[in-house]
């Protein structure tokens, strides 16, 4: 199991998933922070930014398998 809190950058998490994958055993996790912003105003570049892409990269460049929750901010 791994967590990625990048610096809001898609790309950035892209390649921080990248340099991480090799290391994760068969049915580890990767947890992504900062993918479901849940309302455009979190899509400023000191809070989510573009990092809710970071799901839709993984997914074109792999077979990975992508599951998605929203945490409830209230």
């Amino acid at each position: 199991m791994a967590f990625i809190d990048a610096d809001h950058c898609c790309q950035s998490a892209f390649r921080d998933f990248e340099a991480l994958w090799p290391y994760i055993r068969k049915n580890g996790i990767v947890f992504l922070r900062d993918t479901y912003p849940g309302e455009e105003r979190f899509l400023a570049p000191w809070l989510c930014n573009n990092c809710y892409i970071t799901p839709r990269m993984i997914k074109e460049k792999s077979e990975y398998e992508i599951l998605k929750t929203k945490v409830n901010n209230k």
